[in-house]
């Protein structure tokens, strides 16, 4: 074989080893890219539930004695202000019904502890809402969102469950007059925790 023969030979060996090694690094990446689409899919399936959130909605007397005592208007005040006060009398206000230490501290518990921080933001960014009684969403318990969402089996006892009857009523209560509802989470893109 001549020499030039031995080098075609060579060079359509070398041709046909770089095809295949282009064909296995495309496919390489396919394959990757077919684990990473699975991925995305398998956290959208089970997480998709955190793009949406229980909003209830509550008649909250901004008073201004809790929040601006002295009437000026100073943002460090309004900061410190006991929001959540405000949003307790709003669901007591609800359920007047509901008295006692022990029921008020549930009944409580159905709106989330960022709720005050929801209703302080509020206000900071519009003071003259002081005095008014605006209908305002905000956030449910984890523990109720949970139960909207359908991940709370209200059919087993009361004792296997987070939510007690007295909660569940409550709860029924409120949606049944247009109060609880399901919202897209913004917050899951906005806040840190």
């Amino acid at each position: 074989m001549s020499r030039a023969a031995r080098i075609r030979a060579g060079l359509a060996r070398r041709h046909r080893a770089e095809r295949r090694f282009r064909a296995y690094g495309l496919a390489a990446i396919l394959l990757g890219l077919a684990f990473l689409l699975l991925l995305f899919g398998s956290i959208l399936a089970n997480g998709y539930q955190a793009f949406a959130q229980t909003r209830i909605q509550l008649p909250v007397h901004l008073d201004a004695a809790v929040i601006d005592p002295t009437g000026a208007r100073d943002p460090a005040a309004l900061r410190r202000a006991d929001y959540g006060q405000l949003v307790k009398q709003a669901l007591y206000r609800e359920f007047p019904t509901v008295t006692g230490r022990e029921g008020r501290r549930a009944l409580a518990r159905l709106v989330s502890g960022g709720a005050a921080f929801e209703l302080r933001d509020l206000v900071l960014a519009d003071p003259d809402r002081i005095g008014a009684t605006p209908e305002l969403w905000l956030t449910a318990d984890d523990d109720v969102d949970m139960l909207v969402k359908g991940y709370i089996d209200r059919a087993r006892p009361e004792r296997e469950r987070r939510i007690d009857d007295r909660a569940l009523a409550w709860i029924d209560a409120l949606a049944a007059r247009g109060r609880v509802e399901r919202r897209f989470n913004t917050t899951f893109f906005t806040a840190g925790d």
